[in-house]
């Protein structure tokens, strides 16, 4: 379903699309480090039940070379406590530059400039499949490579909910 959403998109403007197998939910963004083992060790310290994800409707963010778009995720109790998790844990290791809030999201689309400014977004609104809840069974640190087809996603650790 997220796919058939990022394909429509197409339909309404142009820019780069997100490969199917990038696609996840960015808990926090760190930027990159040398202190890779205290991202690990914030990561074991979470004790959050599995859960399940469910998705909103399309949103975006401001970007320099145009949109980032993306499916929503609905915010619940569990993904907030588990983003403040991470980042208590992330701060008293003296991480710098942590963000204090959240937008859960599935990046659909980047560099995207709409046919139509103002319309774009209630004809996406409109034209979107929400896709079923999907449960989430673990939580993964990824390394995030950046190349000419886009970024690649590594994984490096993950933590098993309870």
């Amino acid at each position: 379903m997220l796919r058939q959403n990022a394909l429509i998109l197409k339909t309404f403007g142009r820019g780069r699309l997100m490969r199917e197998e990038t696609y996840h939910v960015t808990m926090v963004f760190i930027g990159e480090t040398d202190r890779l083992s205290d991202v690990e060790e914030s990561l074991k310290e979470l004790v959050i039940p599995k859960f399940s994800l469910a998705f909103t409707g399309p949103g975006y963010f401001k970007g320099a070379k145009g949109l980032m778009v993306y499916q929503g995720v609905k915010k619940s109790e569990i993904l907030q406590e588990t983003f403040n998790s991470l980042i208590c844990s992330l701060d008293k290791r003296t991480f710098s530059n942590l963000p204090s809030g959240y937008t859960p999201h599935v990046t659909l689309a980047r560099r995207y400039v709409p046919d139509e400014k103002d319309l774009w977004l209630e004809k996406a609104r409109e034209s979107f499949i929400r896709p079923k809840p999907q449960p989430v069974d673990r939580i993964y640190l990824y390394e995030s490579k950046l190349s000419a087809q886009g970024p690649t996603y590594i994984p490096l650790a993950y933590q098993t909910l309870a």
